[in-house]
Protein backbone atom coordinates (compact mmCIF):
# COMPACT_ATOMS: atom_id res chain seq x y z
CA UNK A 1 0.00 0.00 0.00
CA UNK A 2 0.96 3.22 -0.66
CA UNK A 3 1.50 6.35 2.06
CA UNK A 4 0.08 9.60 1.70
CA UNK A 5 4.20 11.19 1.00
CA UNK A 6 5.10 8.88 -2.18
CA UNK A 7 3.77 10.68 -5.32
CA UNK A 8 1.67 8.22 -7.90
CA UNK A 9 2.26 7.26 -11.82
CA UNK A 10 -0.31 10.18 -12.62
CA UNK A 11 1.65 12.82 -10.45
CA UNK A 12 5.02 11.62 -11.78
CA UNK A 13 3.44 11.95 -15.42
CA UNK A 14 1.69 15.24 -14.50
CA UNK A 15 5.47 16.48 -13.72
CA UNK A 16 6.46 15.10 -16.37
CA UNK A 17 4.16 17.10 -18.69
CA UNK A 18 4.59 20.59 -17.13
CA UNK A 19 8.31 20.58 -17.66
CA UNK A 20 7.94 19.27 -21.04
CA UNK A 21 5.37 21.89 -21.88
CA UNK A 22 7.85 24.87 -20.03
CA UNK A 23 10.62 23.66 -22.25
CA UNK A 24 8.66 23.72 -25.41
CA UNK A 25 6.69 27.42 -24.26
CA UNK A 26 10.55 28.33 -23.85
CA UNK A 27 12.34 26.85 -27.16
CA UNK A 28 9.00 27.82 -29.26
CA UNK A 29 9.01 31.77 -27.94
CA UNK A 30 13.23 31.43 -28.61
CA UNK A 31 12.45 30.23 -31.95
CA UNK A 32 9.81 33.20 -32.27
CA UNK A 33 12.29 36.01 -31.27
CA UNK A 34 14.65 35.08 -33.48
CA UNK A 35 12.63 34.82 -36.42
CA UNK A 36 11.08 38.66 -35.83
CA UNK A 37 14.98 39.60 -35.07
CA UNK A 38 15.92 38.13 -38.64
CA UNK A 39 12.69 39.78 -40.12
CA UNK A 40 13.43 43.50 -38.82
CA UNK A 41 17.37 43.09 -39.73
CA UNK A 42 15.95 42.22 -43.59
CA UNK A 43 13.72 45.13 -43.40
CA UNK A 44 15.64 47.19 -42.13
CA UNK A 45 18.65 46.07 -45.11
CA UNK A 46 16.19 46.57 -47.82
CA UNK A 47 14.91 49.58 -46.70
CA UNK A 48 18.63 51.27 -46.64
CA UNK A 49 18.80 50.22 -50.20
CA UNK A 50 15.78 51.17 -51.50
CA UNK A 51 14.82 54.21 -49.09
CA UNK A 52 15.39 58.03 -50.87
CA UNK A 53 13.25 59.96 -48.41
CA UNK A 54 11.84 59.98 -44.94
CA UNK A 55 8.64 62.48 -44.04
CA UNK A 56 8.52 63.40 -40.47
CA UNK A 57 5.35 64.46 -39.29
CA UNK A 58 4.43 67.13 -36.77
CA UNK A 59 0.81 67.96 -35.36
CA UNK A 60 -0.30 70.65 -33.10
CA UNK A 61 -3.10 72.20 -32.04
CA UNK A 62 -4.63 75.50 -34.04
CA UNK A 63 -5.89 78.16 -31.85
CA UNK A 64 -9.54 77.29 -31.92
CA UNK A 65 -8.35 73.97 -30.61
CA UNK A 66 -6.60 75.18 -27.90
CA UNK A 67 -9.78 76.86 -27.02
CA UNK A 68 -12.09 74.03 -27.12
CA UNK A 69 -9.50 71.88 -25.37
CA UNK A 70 -10.07 74.66 -22.12
CA UNK A 71 -13.74 74.46 -22.85
CA UNK A 72 -13.34 70.61 -22.49
CA UNK A 73 -11.74 71.01 -19.44
CA UNK A 74 -13.88 73.08 -17.89
CA UNK A 75 -17.09 71.19 -18.47
CA UNK A 76 -15.74 68.41 -17.33
CA UNK A 77 -14.67 69.73 -13.67
CA UNK A 78 -18.13 70.95 -13.51
CA UNK A 79 -19.57 67.66 -15.18
CA UNK A 80 -17.32 66.19 -11.99
CA UNK A 81 -18.80 68.69 -9.31
CA UNK A 82 -22.39 68.33 -10.02
CA UNK A 83 -21.84 64.44 -10.28
CA UNK A 84 -19.84 64.87 -6.66
CA UNK A 85 -22.45 67.07 -5.65
CA UNK A 86 -25.30 65.05 -6.90
CA UNK A 87 -28.20 64.08 -3.71
CA UNK A 88 -30.03 61.65 -5.93
CA UNK A 89 -29.31 58.67 -8.56
CA UNK A 90 -30.49 61.00 -10.94
CA UNK A 91 -28.86 63.71 -10.78
CA UNK A 92 -25.71 61.85 -10.74
CA UNK A 93 -27.04 60.19 -14.18
CA UNK A 94 -27.68 63.79 -15.44
CA UNK A 95 -23.92 64.79 -15.03
CA UNK A 96 -22.66 61.30 -16.33
CA UNK A 97 -24.32 62.33 -19.42
CA UNK A 98 -23.53 65.44 -19.69
CA UNK A 99 -19.69 64.71 -19.47
CA UNK A 100 -20.09 61.77 -21.89
CA UNK A 101 -22.19 64.43 -24.44
CA UNK A 102 -19.04 66.83 -23.40
CA UNK A 103 -16.92 63.89 -24.59
CA UNK A 104 -18.33 62.90 -27.89
CA UNK A 105 -19.02 67.08 -28.52
CA UNK A 106 -16.15 68.87 -27.81
CA UNK A 107 -13.70 65.49 -28.24
CA UNK A 108 -14.82 65.40 -31.99
CA UNK A 109 -14.31 69.31 -32.33
CA UNK A 110 -10.82 68.87 -30.49
CA UNK A 111 -9.43 65.64 -32.91
CA UNK A 112 -10.19 68.16 -36.03
CA UNK A 113 -8.80 71.58 -34.86
CA UNK A 114 -5.36 69.96 -35.74
CA UNK A 115 -3.06 71.33 -37.94
CA UNK A 116 -0.17 68.41 -39.18
CA UNK A 117 2.63 69.31 -40.81
CA UNK A 118 4.71 67.10 -43.03
CA UNK A 119 8.47 67.27 -43.65
CA UNK A 120 10.29 65.63 -46.02
CA UNK A 121 13.84 65.10 -46.13
CA UNK A 122 16.33 63.15 -48.50
CA UNK A 123 18.06 60.33 -47.08
CA UNK A 124 21.62 60.02 -46.76
CA UNK A 125 22.26 57.31 -49.56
Amino acid sequence: MTGMNEPTIGQWLLLLGGVALAIAAIWGGGAAINRAAARRRADAEWRQANEIAFIVEESNLTPLGVVWLMVFVVWTLISFAGGAAATTVFQQIAAGVSWIGALLVFGFTFMTCRRRTYTVYRSGN
